[in-house]
C-alpha cells in the first residue's frame, strides 16, 4: 500500500475531525463469528474486489467469475476452502487448508500468506478486508461476496463507503456483471456429480464382484457333489459375460459383437481357482529364437510353501490364435509342471479366434515401423484380455511377462509390502522397474484401467499408457513437471529391492535383441547353507568347477555335478552315528531351476542289525530295504526330498541319495539340512 493509502486509512480510523469517523469504526470494526463458524460455511460468489497493488490488480482484471467454498476439516480451528475461477475464459479450481482464530482468517499458497477479517455485512454477505505478503509486498485488498449473485444498492454503498474508510480509491477493478456464466461453480457441481457418480458405480462393481463370487462358489459345489465339467464350463461363460464393465470392449472394439463369444477366454489346464490373494498373469508369445516360460514358471514355484501355493494362482495367457503353437504351449507346462496343474496353482488359458482385430493398417507414430506398432498394440490387447479374465479371481493381480526370474521370497515379501502401505492412497505398487514387469494392483481397479487401455490401444504403449493414468488422476496442467512427478510418485509406490528380473535376450518382437536389467535386483540367493552334524562325504558325481559336495554340506556354496546316470550316488557317511530327526534336500535353485534330481531316493544306514531285519520282514511302515543295508525313508518330488525319521530306525550311520535313472540334465544340490 502506498503512503498516501496508509495515512489515508489511519485519519479514517483516528483522526478527531473526520466527519465520517463514527461511521468508519462501525463498518470496519470486524465481526466476531461464532465458535463453529458456521456464518461462512457454504459457497460464496465473488461480486466485487479492489486492491491496491498492480500485482492483485491485474489478476482482478482478468477475472470473468470466481466463487469459494468453506467446508469443514478434521484439524482443529481449520476450514477447508475450495475455489473456482474463470480467469480469461480458462476455468480452475483449487482446494486449501485454511486457519480461522478469533475470527481472524489465514491462509497461504503460491508464496502469498493472506489474513483477513470479518467485515460487517447484510446477512447473506461476506465481506473480506486482507492484508497479504507476496514478493516482500504488503498487498491490501478489499472483496465482497454473496450466497447469490443478485446485489443491492444498500449492498455496494455500504462496500464502498468501508472501502473508502481503508483508504481505497473508488474505481472497479472486478466487478461481477451477473450475466457471465459462473461455469466455474457449474462445473464443480458436474464434477461432483461425476466423483459421486464414479463412487456408486465402484459400490455396485464391488458388490457384483461379491454376488459373483457366491454364485462361482455354490456352482463349485455343486460340481464337486455332481462331478459334472459342463456345468462349470457353463458358470465360467456366465460369469465372463456378466463381469463389469467388460461390455465396455465392444465400443471399443466394436468387430467383437460380430461373434458371441469373441471375449470369452478357453481354459486349457487349470482348476478354476478363486480366492486367493495375489493372481500373477504371465502372457506368452511365439518366439523365433527361444522360449522363457517354463523356466519363468518354474522360479516363481521355487520356494513357495504349501500355504503360498493354495493363496496364490498363475494364469499363464497364450497370447496367440494358432492352434499348433496354443496345443505345443499346453502340453510343455502340463509335462513340466504336472502337480502345479492338477492343483490349481496354474491355469492356462487362449483367446477366442476372434477377440484381435485386423492390426495390417495401424498407423505408424512416434517414428516406430509398421511391425512395431502392430506388436506393441497388440501388447496392449493381450494385457486388458489377461487383465480382465484375472479381475475376479482374487484380491491383487500382478503383472509379469514370460522371461523373467523371481527373487527367493517374493510372495511373502509381496504380502508384507501390501500389509505396510495398506491403508495409503495407490494406484500400484512397483516390484520392478522395468517396463510393466512386477506391477501390482487391485483388481476393484482392473475394470478402469482395462478401459484406458483399450481406449487408447492403437496410440501408444502400455507403460506409457500407464503413466498417462496417473498424470490424468493428479497432474495440475497449471503446475510444472516436477509438481506433476511428485503428485505421480504418491500413486506408484516403489519396493526395493526388485523382487523380479528380466532374463529373455530375444525379445518377441521378430529381430530385437533387449539387454534389459534391473539394477535393483540385485544377486539371487543361490544356496541356502545350515550347521550339519560332523561327516565324511563321498560321490560318483563329477563335481562343476569349484561348487564341491563339501562346500554345500558346509553351507558356503551349492554343489553342482554333471548329469546323473543310474546308480550314481551321493553318501554322507557320520564321524559318530547320529539320532537324525529329520532331513531337507533341495535341488535346482533360482535361476537353474531345472538342474534337479529326479527319480532319487532318500536311504539311511541304521546302525542297528535288528531294525535292518525289522524293515526287511516289513515291520516298519516308515520305509523298505535297499542296498548294502541301506533303508529307503523318501524321494524328490519336484526337486526337492523333505521329511521326518522315523525314531524306530535308531542312531543313523549314513545317508544317501541314491539316482534310478538316467537324466538329461546336470544336477545341483541348493540346500542340505540334517537335524539332529
Amino acid at each position: 500500500m502506498s503512503t498516501s493509502v496508509v495515512l489515508a486509512a489511519l485519519l479514517g480510523l483516528f483522526s478527531l475531525n473526520q466527519a465520517s469517523l463514527p461511521d468508519c469504526k462501525e463498518l470496519i470494526t470486524p465481526r466476531t463469528l461464532e465458535d463453529d463458524n458456521k456464518s461462512i460455511m457454504g459457497k460464496w460468489i465473488f461480486l466485487e474486489g479492489i486492491a491496491d497493488h498492480h500485482l492483485f490488480t491485474d489478476i482482478l482484471k482478468t477475472v470473468n467469475s470466481s466463487w469459494m467454498e468453506f467446508g469443514p476439516s478434521t484439524l482443529a480451528k481449520t476450514l477447508t476452502l475450495s475455489q473456482g475461477d474463470m480467469l480469461n475464459g480458462k476455468c480452475r479450481f483449487c482446494t486449501i487448508n485454511t486457519t480461522v482464530k478469533d475470527s481472524i482468517f489465514y491462509a497461504s499458497g503460491n508464496d502469498v500468506v493472506s489474513e483477513a477479517k470479518f467485515l460487517p455485512s447484510c446477512p447473506d454477505c461476506l465481506t473480506m478486508n486482507f492484508i497479504s505478503q507476496l514478493k516482500n509486498e504488503t498487498i491490501y485488498s478489499l472483496y465482497l461476496f454473496k450466497r447469490e449473485s443478485n446485489r443491492t444498492e444498500s449492498d455496494m454503498d455500504t462496500y464502498w463507503k468501508q472501502a473508502e474508510c481503508l483508504g481505497f480509491k473508488r474505481e472497479t477493478q472486478y466487478s461481477y456483471d451477473g450475466v457471465t456464466d459462473n461455469l466455474p461453480f457449474q462445473l464443480r457441481s458436474v464434477y461432483e456429480r461425476l466423483l459421486q457418480a464414479e463412487q456408486r458405480g465402484e459400490v455396485l462393481s464391488k458388490e457384483l464382484l461379491k454376488v459373483l463370487g457366491q454364485l462361482q462358489n455354490r456352482s463349485t459345489a455343486t460340481l464337486n457333489r455332481t462331478i459334472s465339467n459342463s456345468s462349470a464350463i457353463l458358470e465360467e461363460k456366465v460369469v465372463w459375460h456378466l463381469l463389469p464393465s467388460q461390455p465396455n470392449a465392444y465400443i471399443y472394439l466394436p468387430h467383437l459383437r460380430e461373434h458371441e463369444d469373441s471375449l470369452k477366454p478357453i481354459l486349457h489346464l487349470g482348476q478354476r481357482r478363486t480366492g486367493v490373494s495375489l493372481v500373477l498373469g504371465v502372457p506368452t508369445v511365439h518366439r523365433q529364437k527361444q522360449s522363457y516360460l517354463v523356466n519363468t514358471l518354474q522360479s516363481l514355484l521355487f520356494d513357495l510353501s504349501t500355504a503360498e501355493r493354495k493363496d496364490i494362482v498363475i494364469v499363464v495367457f497364450i497370447a496367440e490364435t494358432n492352434a499348433r503353437f496354443v496345443n505345443a504351449v499346453v502340453q510343455s507346462v502340463q509335462t513340466n509342471l504336472p502337480d502345479a496343474v492338477s492343483s490349481g496353482v496354474i491355469e492356462v488359458i487362449s483367446p477366442s479366434t476372434h477377440y484381435y482385430p485386423d492390426l495390417s493398417n495401424l498407423k505408424e507414430t512416434f517414428g516406430d515401423p509398421r511391425e512395431r506398432v502392430r506388436w506393441r498394440t497388440k501388447q496392449n490387447l493381450d494385457y486388458s484380455f489377461l487383465m480382465l479374465y484375472a479381475q475376479s479371481k482374487g484380491t491383487y493381480y500382478v503383472q509379469l511377462e514370460d522371461d523373467i526370474v523371481a527373487k527367493q521370497g517374493f510372495f511373502e515379501s509381496m504380502k508384507k509390502y501390501i500389509a505396510d502401505v495398506l491403508s495409503e492412497e495407490w494406484l500400484f505398487l512397483e516390484f520392478s522397474q522395468l517396463g510393466f514387469i512386477g506391477k501390482l494392483f487391485r483388481t476393484s481397479d482392473l475394470p478402469m484401467i482395462v478401459e484406458f487401455f483399450l481406449m487408447f490401444h492403437k496410440e501408444k504403449p502400455i507403460d506409457w499408457l500407464l503413466d498417462h493414468i496417473l498424470w490424468v488422476k493428479v497432474c495440475n496442467p497449471e503446475k510444472d513437471s516436477k509438481h506433476c512427478d511428485n503428485e505421480k510418485a504418491r500413486l506408484k509406490k516403489t519396493y526395493k529391492p526388485s523382487l523380479f528380473q528380466h532374463v529373455g535376450l530375444h525379445s518377441s518382437l521378430p529381430g530385437k535383441i533387449q539387454n534389459l536389467k534391473d539394477k535393483d535386483f540385485g544377486n539371487q540367493v543361490l544356496f541356502k547353507g545350515h550347521d550339519n552334524p560332523p561327516a565324511e562325504l563321498r560321490s560318483s558325481l563329477e563335481k562343476y568347477m569349484s561348487h564341491t559336495l563339501e562346500r554345500a554340506y558346509s553351507g558356503v556354496d551349492f554343489f553342482w555335478g554333471l548329469t546323473p546316470k543310474r546308480g550314481d550316488y551321493i553318501l554322507i557317511t557320520f564321524t559318530t552315528p547320529q539320532a537324525v530327526k529329520g532331513y531337507l534336500f533341495r535341488s535346482g535353485n533360482i535361476e537353474t531351476n531345472g538342474d534337479r534330481f529326479y527319480n532319487t531316493t532318500v536311504e539311511v544306514l541304521p546302525t542297528s542289525k535288528s531294525v535292518k531285519e525289522r524293515v526287511t520282514r516289513g515291520e516298519l511302515a516308515c520305509c523298505k530295504p535297499s542296498t548294502e543295508g541301506f533303508v529307503q525313508i523318501g524321494s524328490f518330488k519336484n526337486g526337492v526330498a523333505e521329511g521326518e525319521v522315523d525314531g524306530a530306525l535308531g542312531e543313523i550311520a549314513a545317508m544317501r541319495l541314491l539316482v534310478h535313472s538316467d537324466s538329461d540334465v546336470w544336477v545341483l544340490l541348493s540346500e542340505i539340512f540334517i537335524k539332529v
